[in-house]
């Protein structure tokens, strides 16, 4: 194919992730170009929670599309509230992809990089320094490509790489009422419900004017998530309200390390690298982390293609695999033993999510709370044998 445009580096997705080092790179004076196969503003389904660590690892003030600042949690077991979570700081500002992807594409173009809207991402072909990204607009030529296209990537299946198998299926509803006066009932909590879906949880976050709720589970157990959806509005008493989207999307995880040598010939970063929470499902903190984790690379090995991608993934792994490794050892304990999963939620859920808020503020990782989970369940049982021991 004839090449239309040249450019430094393509990115391939316009979302969070790709926006951000977009915004990054034209920050450096890098000559960018960004691929989106949609018309911007586009509805993008997801929870729209962004924790106070991914807010702080933005390059910008998103202050202007944040909808609703949630300074209260709960969690929920059957809508009866476990425990409560307050803080005088957001302990999550509430978005809509579509406002946010948007705005911080707009910040990036004012930065100079080029937008190319309406164009689909077909192949790309080359190899480090020599790049043909094919699209169904023409050709572009480019030094380095990175795919920041989501959970089924055509980036890494392009680049001879199997997509990150999908952990989670999340489906997810926006609702509106009928009656504006009822948007009082919604309230600013961010609600996290365990009760109503056996293999991972369910989510009711408000936003300006509509309530997002949407439940989530292993990939293997989501047959029911439509009647466990419907379960769970119907107890928090809107299944009277609109709906006026619903979407069912995949939240992969990555259980494979990329191969070292050679490195894959594309940058992937977010849901396309596998990058998520294996808990919750969160992937805006991690796309906006990669994004900044290769701004980072570029600027150290930039005249050494081959050695940044390298880098790149070795940096990867050691920032953010190895912790979320310990996360899925904790996602795959409870989700996989519903039983015990209720149990601990019921048990140790004060505990819980206290250290999990420590984590979203980035004081705390997931190995620290595998260590506290383990330490707890041991002093339970001991408790629990001392008390056989006396009785007997």
């Amino acid at each position: 194919m004839d090449v239309s445009w040249a450019h430094d580096i393509v990115i391939v997705g316009g979302g969070v992730g790709g926006a951000t080092l977009a915004y990054e790179l034209g920050s450096l004076g890098v000559d960018v170009c960004l691929l989106e196969r949609c018309k911007l503003p586009r509805y993008k389904p997801c929870g729209g929670g962004l924790t106070p660590r991914a807010i702080k690892e933005l390059p910008v003030d998103i202050r202007e599309v944040v909808e609703v600042e949630c300074h209260e949690a709960s969690m929920e077991f059957r809508t009866r509230v476990i425990c409560k979570k307050e803080s005088s700081s957001p302990i999550v500002s509430m978005v809509m992809r579509d406002r946010l992807d948007h705005y911080l594409v707009q910040r990036a173009k004012e930065l100079g990089i080029t937008l190319r809207e309406e164009t689909r991402f077909l192949d790309v072909r080359g190899t480090w320094g020599d790049f043909r990204v094919i699209t169904d607009k023409g050709g572009i030529k480019a030094c380095v490509v990175v795919g920041a296209d989501g959970a089924l990537s055509k980036v890494t299946r392009k680049v001879a790489l199997q997509n990150a198998s999908p952990w989670m299926w999340a489906l997810e509803a926006e609702l509106e009422p009928q009656n504006p006066k009822e948007l009082k009932r919604i309230g600013s909590a961010a609600r996290f419900e365990f009760g109503f879906e056996a293999s991972g949880y369910s989510w009711a976050f408000p936003k300006a004017g509509h309530l997002s709720v949407g439940t989530g589970t292993l990939s293997k157990r989501c047959l029911n998530l439509e009647q466990n959806l419907s379960s769970y509005i119907q107890a928090l008493g809107f299944s009277n309200w609109t709906v006026k989207r619903k979407a069912l999307h995949p939240i992969p995880f990555r259980f494979t390390p990329f191969p070292k040598r050679p490195p894959p010939k594309a940058i992937l970063i977010g849901d396309a690298a596998g990058i998520t929470d294996p808990i919750t499902g969160e992937g805006m903190y991690y796309a906006i982390r990669s994004a900044k984790i290769f701004r980072t690379i570029f600027q150290e090995f930039g005249n050494d293609l081959e050695t940044m991608h390298s880098m790149y993934y070795q940096r990867l792994e050691s920032q953010l695999f190895q912790e979320l490794w310990y996360a899925h050892k904790i996602a795959y304990g409870f989700y996989s033993r519903p039983r015990l999963y209720h149990s601990v939620i019921l048990l140790f859920g004060r505990s819980l999510l206290e250290r999990y808020y420590n984590i979203i503020l980035g004081e705390k990782n997931y190995r620290n709370l595998l260590n506290v989970f383990v330490v707890n369940l041991i002093l339970k049982g001991a408790q629990a044998n001392e008390k056989r021991r006396r009785k007997n």
